[in-house]
């Protein structure tokens, strides 16, 4: 999970017109089109740039993640400009993300291991 300044970074080369990569382009096509599924993303990034379905996938979870993206309805995205949005946007990713990794950690005993790994279970 990404930092609150890891986050801000992001943002800043997003926003950075000599920065090129696929996140920003994604964004961009993103962010041009306005509500847009995530079907037609990968599509346009498949068929346009020979763009694998994985990379393009990865970038659009990343922007989800960011706050920069969002879900309006049922499978369609669109770009969020309002900086307090997105802040609030990639807390709320943040709590999901490790609310579903706490509740993996305990089926698996995962929490169990590390405190014993760690000192804080002493076997007998």
């Amino acid at each position: 999970m990404a930092t609150l300044n890891q986050r801000n970074t992001y943002i800043k080369n997003l926003n950075n017109p000599e920065l090129d990569n696929h996140k920003k382009r994604v964004y961009e096509y993103i962010k041009s089109k306005g509500n847009i599924s995530y079907n037609d993303v990968i599509d346009y990034f498949l068929y346009n740039s020979n763009i694998r379905t994985s990379s393009t996938g990865g970038a659009f979870s990343n922007l989800l993640d960011m706050g920069v993206i969002k879900e309006v309805s049922e499978g369609i995205f669109c770009s969020v400009e309002d900086e307090t949005e997105q802040q609030e946007l990639f807390l709320k990713r943040q709590k999901e993300k490790r609310k579903k990794w706490e509740k993996k950690g305990y089926e698996e005993g995962w929490f169990d291991m590390w405190k014993f790994e760690n000192g804080f279970i002493v076997s007998h």
